[in-house]
């Protein structure tokens, strides 16, 4: 049995040789107040350094990779809403022309025209005029309603913001009888269209005619023998109403290609040749006069926003000095094909830019003639972006938390020994001096 027991712990005493965890016994442990010092300074490290590394283990980083853009099919949605404070909206349209080809003219779907004016009313009777103009407006954008020309949620977003705008003035202000008359008509009304309207088609505002018009390649030379214009300009002087701007917003689709979008004066076209075709614009001088290029741009993206995107056109405004609002504005946008990627899994697949701008003035009288508009001509980078929503792996958290008590305990132990054995030799010179 001697023996057998000797056997087992042979095996045993070598394991312990393996041991770098070396143990002193407590007989030989010195505890000081400077370890006690640095014990508690180590912990408290620790624990800042653990919060710390915790919270930078849930935050969500952001990585991004550069790649060739291989895909081609995604359809192309512009997002826009821009504000002209000094043209009404009857002189205002949105044409798009593509690299392949393809161009849309006046185009109205899942786009709204909104009046606007400098600043807001100084009176009842200006906030009801206001209102009254809102509000047929907004029966215009009803029939787009109707006709399925706006279907897209975020479009019908803002025809309820009109809704509400309208709601708010009629709050704000109160109403009195002799007030229902101003800038209104008639129960029933139909005013006519001088020709110019479809069958059975009421133009109950001068912006409607002018409309009519532009859609029949007529020109409204003499406004002062319009009914309608006659009134408007009335209340107008009456009621000394500020300029009529138009604010356009919400989003055309295109395909993903080069191509521009832009607003400019008269009717356009587009005109057939063999080999090509040509986008046209049919105005007269009078339509130069009025087409004041005045614009501020309150949003324009290249498809859906991803945290932290910065479009650098949101929130600008070039607006011309005193009278001169003729001239050509042509922003330069180059677009970057861009793939968000979220930690939950959702992807959005977008578009970043970046845009130079250049203007030339319209100076009919020096000679220099330019046509007057606002021009977006965007090409498409071959580079595309793709970025990752991602957090640190649990393996890799813990692995950082325990170099981080491992170092801090290293370094405390090393510091605590110096301090430990300064302080001894130091009392060992004192007493010899003794």
């Amino acid at each position: 049995r001697r023996v057998h027991g000797g056997c087992n712990r042979l095996p045993m005493e070598v394991l312990r040789k393996f041991d770098i965890y070396q143990k002193a016994d407590e007989t030989f442990r010195v505890r000081t107040l400077s370890g006690a010092c640095m014990s508690l300074t180590c912990i408290i490290i620790c624990f800042v350094l653990f919060v710390s590394e915790f919270q930078s283990y849930l935050e969500v980083t952001r990585v991004d990779t550069l790649h060739v853009d291989l895909d081609k099919d995604v359809p192309l949605a512009i997002f826009l809403d821009i504000t002209f404070p000094g043209m009404p909206c009857s002189e205002l349209h949105l044409d798009s022309e593509e690299s392949t080809g393809l161009q849309n003219i006046d185009i109205h779907k899942n786009l709204i025209k909104v009046p606007v004016y400098e600043r807001q009313p100084a009176s009842r009777q200006q906030a009801i005029l206001m209102v009254r103009r809102l509000e047929l407006r907004l029966k215009r954008i009803k029939e787009q309603v109707d006709n399925e020309e706006i279907v897209a949620e975020d479009v019908l977003e803002r025809v309820q913001n009109v809704k509400d705008r309208i709601d708010s003035l009629k709050h704000e202000y109160s109403w009195s009888e002799s007030d229902e008359q101003i800038g209104g008509v008639p129960e029933g009304y139909c005013g006519s269209c001088y020709g110019a309207g479809e069958k059975d088609e009421c133009c109950n505002t001068c912006d409607h005619i002018r409309e009519a018009y532009k859609r029949k390649r007529w020109v409204l030379s003499n406004e002062d023998s319009i009914e309608q214009c006659v009134r408007e300009k009335r209340d107008n002087e009456s009621y000394e109403m500020t300029v009529e701007g138009c604010n356009i917003a919400g989003h055309i689709d295109a395909n993903k290609v080069s191509g521009n979008f832009h607003f400019a004066p008269g009717a356009s076209s587009k005109q057939d040749h063999v080999t090509h075709s040509h986008h046209v614009h049919e105005f007269s001088i009078a339509d130069l006069v009025k087409f004041n290029v005045s614009h501020r741009i309150n949003k324009l993206s290249f498809g859906p926003s991803f945290p932290g995107q910065v479009n650098p056109l949101d929130s600008t405004e070039n607006i011309l000095p005193g009278k001169t609002g003729s001239g050509l504005y042509r922003y330069y946008i180059k677009l970057v094909p861009t793939t968000y990627h979220t930690f939950d899994g959702e992807v959005i697949r977008t578009n970043q830019y970046s845009v130079t701008q250049h203007f030339k003035p319209s100076d009919f009288r020096l000679g220099s003639f330019s046509i007057p508009g606002v021009f977006f001509v965007f090409e498409l980078s071959p580079i595309a972006v793709t970025f990752r929503e991602t957090t640190p792996s649990l393996f890799a958290f813990l692995t950082k938390v325990c170099s981080i008590i491992g170092g801090v305990v290293a370094v405390a132990g090393l510091l605590d020994g110096v301090i430990y054995h300064s302080a001894k030799k130091f009392k060992q010179n004192l007493g010899k001096d003794t």
